[in-house]
């Protein structure tokens, strides 16, 4: 299940691009993009949920904030890409939200430690470094900015953990209906405001909504089933495992739906990450 969930997050990634190359990479493109996809969400969950609403005090607060993290990384990330760290972006981003809740499991879940999956990890951090390296000066504004997303989406991987192992959490499938409707009520808003606005798509065409049900369908099945996985799975192994695995995958559609080619080092780095997620499984 874990690596069913990595090939949709890499799938949604991809959907993702698309996306980006039909409306742009601008942060109101960027904004709808979210709200949409979180409204079809929460619309398309419900309804499998069986039109039962679920909700707790517990839950309406922790997805609010987990989304609100989330929002806060993606306006953060929209400003180093503008800058041109795509490299860095994905580093931060990526290495976050797998070694923050490796290093919360072992020390605040008591999880058991290994020695196998330490050096997975390390050799799955070292693969994301390789493949972004070499991007040049930055300022300290932009490593900040880093910083906090790497911070923001650990926080992100953690919350969902804490969540799923609690009393008073809704099922799975309720939670994705909460953090899908936290989406739309933070990103609504946003929306509004003169910097959501700028560059804004003047109509979102059939093919762009499509691509935002999509997305909803996929990435939120893919969160459902970490939601699932999370409630008897150490997080320590979990997200280490979803982020090697989301890198492997997102490379291999890329190359076959996207056409990207393949470096000697992203190869390397690729074999390295693989190498790194067979150590956690």
């Amino acid at each position: 299940m874990i690596i069913f969930s990595s090939v949709l997050v890499a799938l949604d990634v991809l959907i993702s691009g698309f996306y980006q190359k039909l409306k742009g990479k601008s942060f109101a493109a960027g904004l709808r993009f979210n709200f949409f996809v979180g409204l079809f969400s929460a619309v398309l969950f419900f309804i499998i949920c069986g039109l039962r609403f679920e909700i707790t005090v517990f839950s309406a607060v922790m997805a609010l904030i987990m989304t609100t993290a989330a929002i806060a990384f993606f306006i953060m990330g929209f400003q180093i890409l503008a800058e041109g760290k795509t490299a860095m972006y994905s580093f931060f981003r990526m290495t976050g939200s797998m070694l923050l809740p490796y290093i919360w499991g072992l020390f605040l879940l008591d999880e058991a430690f290994s020695w196998l999956r330490f050096a997975g990890l390390c050799l799955i951090v070292f693969s994301v470094f390789l493949m972004n390296s070499g991007d040049g000066k930055t300022s300290m504004k932009i490593k900040l900015m880093c910083f906090g997303v790497f911070v923001l989406a650990g926080l992100v991987s953690i919350i969902s953990k804490e969540h799923s192992i609690s009393e008073q959490a809704v099922s799975p499938l309720g939670y994705v209906v909460l953090t899908s409707l936290a989406k739309v009520l933070i990103c609504g808003p946003l929306m509004c405001f003169p910097v959501g606005k700028r560059d804004m798509p003047k109509e979102h065409t059939p093919k762009a909504l499509l691509l935002c049900a999509v997305s909803a369908a996929v990435s939120g099945s893919a969160y459902m089933i970490q939601l699932f996985c999370a409630e008897s799975m150490p997080a320590s192994y979990l997200y280490p495992v979803i982020t090697g695995g989301t890198i492997l995958f997102s490379a291999l559609f890329a190359r076959i739906a996207a056409k990207e080619k393949l470096g000697k080092k992203s190869m390397i780095a690729l074999f390295i990450c693989f190498a790194g997620t067979c150590l956690f499984i």
